[in-house]
Order: C-alpha cells, then structure tokens, then sequence
C-alpha cells in the first residue's frame, strides 16, 4: 500500500495517519481559523470541517506539494467560505476561553492579564482585514511561514505575498490607530 501522504513519513494504517495529523497540525489549523475568523466558535468549527475535508481527501494528496501546505490551503479556502457566508463575530477580551495562549513569562497575574488582552484585541482586529491579508499575517507571524510557503497556500507569486504582508501591516496599523482613539 502506497502511503498517500509522503514518502517521509512511515507508512500507517489510515486512521491511524489521520489521528497523528490532526495532533501535529490541530493547533496551526485552529490558530489560522482564529486569525482569519476572529471568533473562538467559528475557529472550531472551522477547523473540524477542515480536518474533515482532510478526512475525506486524504488519499487524494499527491505530494506536488508540502503536506503542510496542502492543510494550510485547505484551510485558507474553508475560512475564505465562512468569511463570504457571515461576518466575523468577535471574542471579547474578557472571554477566558480563547485558545491564544500568552507564554507565561511575565512577572505577574496583572502583567499577563494586560498581554492577553493586548493579543485578543490583535486578534480582533486581525479578523477586520481582508481574507488574503489575514491569512498572510495569520502564517507569517502565527506560523513562521515564509514567502514561498505563503504563496503556495495562497496561490500567489512571492513578491505579491511581500505586497499582502506590507499592505496587511498597513492596515492593521490603522486598525490600532483606530482602536487607541475610540
């Protein structure tokens, strides 16, 4: 049996693969749907329909291209659908339950608590951007991805992700601007 994912890893029967996919890419997929969605709740359901898709095209994966990139672009064009189908709700700062965890190297509960709220406030306005900006940023500075990458999963040449990026940043910049005024 020909293992449908890549010649790297061992081949596994196919439950099994799909099980260690979800656990090694799970988080990136659901920070990405975070990033462009804005909303724990449409993350989640994101990311499940994501990994269903995934479930369901697995044998499909040729290997054209990196196995992340494949679930990166599976996931860009699912968050693209519900971005089109409804506008992005938004976590309150207050929500205890969002998954963005800050590292826990701050000196003190209060220090922490105004660097979360600082990132689910980012996160927010993250969500206002457009699609391909918010993706962009999302695996930029989410997901260390580089140009290349991003433009695999966003099927664009590299110089129009340095463009995204600068235009996301700009963006983003007055989104803030905005913010501090209110």
């Amino acid at each position: 049996m020909l293992n449908p994912v890549s010649q790297k890893r061992p081949l596994l029967p196919m439950s099994d693969h799909f099980t260690s996919l979800v656990k090694e890419f799970g988080p990136a997929v659901y920070r990405q749907c975070f990033g462009m969605l804005g909303s724990r709740a449409d993350a989640e359901e994101a990311a499940q329909d994501v990994f269903m898709i995934i479930h369901n095209k697995l044998g499909t994966f040729r290997g054209d291209s990196a196995l992340s990139t494949w679930i990166y672009t599976i996931t860009f064009r699912c968050c693209l659908r519900r971005r089109a189908v409804k506008q992005p709700r938004f976590v309150s700062i207050d929500d205890d339950q969002c998954a963005c965890e800050i590292p826990d190297s701050t000196p003190n509960a209060e220090a922490h608590a105004i660097g979360r709220e600082t990132t689910l406030s980012l996160l927010e306005r993250i969500a206002l951007l457009p699609a391909h900006e918010a993706a962009a940023i999302t695996l930029f500075y989410m997901e260390e991805k580089n140009y290349t990458e991003i433009g695999a999963i966003l099927d664009m040449p590299s110089g129009t992700v340095a463009t995204t990026l600068h235009r996301a940043r700009r963006h983003l910049h007055a989104l803030i601007g905005n913010r501090e005024e209110d």
